[in-house]
């Protein structure tokens, strides 16, 4: 209760400071810039952003049931739909409104609005599939796989259960933005759509949050969160695949197989398409502006099949990378793989090179550091971390270490405190190498996450875990 009254305090005290700037459009000056129109729509400027992000810190983060799950862009549309929710009260009792809105407030409007804030937060709240089509994955020979929390799909029939009878169409589906507004049918049949969409794929995630119309929520940030790990993934894969030799196994040699099969030159060929889709209310689904998650996926085309999907299960851990994805219980060793994965993402999609090297090192520091300790270096903790992960060979864990603490690790300190620019002719070997034990260092963390488990899962526990394999 005490929570709910101190965030009504600041509520009514934002509101009456907003509301300062706020007037319908006929009462608006040339001259009075920051007054904003309400007659057909909301104006926005400096001013606007400032009352969602006070919405957001001082009101909806003073209440545990919104805390951290309401995003600066939910705040906005939020304040948009309670300005317009009492204007339309202050206007039915007040016929010439010829001042801004705070003249005309009541104690009465405030609580009312305080309540349709809360109401339409609440009706807002659901579980909510997050659908992104895109042709940067086939899949051949299967229907379905499974990567961390996403779902791939093939756009076919059985994936037509799930959807609703009207699917918005998207903006590749037109020729052109004359077709596009001479359409009068802005919706596909599930049967068109998969007609229309067959050669591509659902990425399909569930994600539960708040989201108010069509803006970009933690919902859809969340989700974008988990399709990012699936792609980051095939390229550690990828990586793995360039550095490894043929594996022995049972007296086989086992070559492993090669699943990017394209690069895109032209952004304008490679598709994504952003659908939402409210699990509570199975006819509502909506179509989400996509651009601006395309800069946060490769350019490239991967191949799943049967083969692949073995190959990842036995070589590249899937198995568990599902099982930490999915599982809270794994704690710190689940935050430090995932943080890591994303920050490898960033890496690659980074044009500059020093930007990508200090990417590089910030993955690894994020999955390998593990606190102070005061017998050992910070560098000397982080290269024995990497060097026992990765190498079994006492020879070439002692060679490794050395060449980590002396070569690599000297570009991470020039770059952040001496201002060196990354000379890619010069630096290539250990920009090369600094990658590669990046990404079996991420292999080997997913592997051996049940064993460090066994340790417990906060930070202190993965540190006792390799001061074990240290001892051993």
């Amino acid at each position: 209760m005490q929570e709910f009254k101190k965030a009504y305090e600041f509520f009514e005290k934002g509101l009456k400071i907003f509301f300062k700037s706020l007037g319908p459009k006929s009462t608006i000056e040339p001259n009075k810039n920051k007054i904003y129109s309400l007659e057909k729509d909301i104006f926005y400027n400096d001013d606007f952003f400032a009352g969602a992000l006070y919405l957001k810190e001082k009101v909806l983060n003073k209440m545990r049931k919104y805390e951290n799950k309401i995003n600066d862009l939910s705040a906005f549309a939020l304040l948009k739909y309670l300005a317009k929710e009492l204007y339309k009260i202050i206007k039915k009792r007040q016929k010439n409104i010829n001042d801004t809105l705070e003249k005309y407030l009541t104690d009465e409007d405030i609580s009312s609005g305080f309540s349709k804030m809360l109401d339409k937060l609440d009706n807002s709240f659901s579980e909510y599939n997050v659908y992104l089509i895109n042709n940067l994955i086939e899949l051949k020979d299967i229907d379905f796989i499974q990567f961390g929390n996403v779902k791939i799909n093939k756009i076919d029939e059985k994936l037509f259960k799930k959807l609703p009878e009207k699917i918005p169409k998207y903006r590749e589906y037109y020729k052109s933005i004359f077709t596009e507004a001479l359409d009068e049918q802005k919706f596909l049949t599930p049967k068109q759509f998969i007609n229309e969409c067959k050669e591509y794929v659902a990425l399909e995630v569930k994600v539960n949050g708040y989201q108010i119309s069509s803006e970009i929520s933690k919902v859809l940030e969340d989700a974008s969160f988990e399709f990012k790990q699936i792609f980051s993934y095939f390229l550690i894969c990828q990586i793995c695949l360039q550095t490894s030799t043929p594996i022995s196994r049972k007296g086989e040699v086992v070559k492993l197989k090669n699943f990017e099969v394209a690069e895109y030159e032209n952004e304008s060929d490679i598709l994504n398409v952003l659908y939402i889709h409210n699990l509570n209310n199975k006819k509502d689904i909506a179509i989400l502006r996509s651009d601006w998650i395309k800069n946060s996926l490769p350019k490239k085309k991967f191949l799943i099949d049967k083969n692949m999907e073995k190959q990842f299960m036995e070589f590249y851990q899937l198995k568990n990378f599902n099982k930490i994805s999915s599982n809270e219980d794994y704690g710190s060793i689940r935050k430090k793989i995932r943080r890591s994965v994303d920050w490898y993402l960033k890496a690659k999609l980074e044009s500059d090179i020093t930007d990508k090297v200090i990417s590089l090192f910030i993955s690894l520091e994020t999955l390998m550091s593990v606190g102070p300790d005061y017998l050992t270096s910070h560098t000397d903790n982080l290269a024995d971390n990497i060097v026992l992960s990765i190498f079994d060979d006492v020879k070439a864990r002692y060679q490794e270490k050395k060449y980590f603490k002396e070569e690599i690790y000297p570009l991470r300190n020039q770059i952040m405190h001496g201002g060196h620019s990354i000379d890619w002719e010069a630096d290539r070997i250990k920009i090369i190498k600094l990658e590669m034990y990046l990404v079996w260092a991420i292999i080997e963390m997913i592997k051996r996450s049940d064993d460090i488990l066994k340790f417990g899962n906060n930070i202190k526990c993965i540190r006792k875990y390799f001061e074990w394999e240290k001892l051993k």
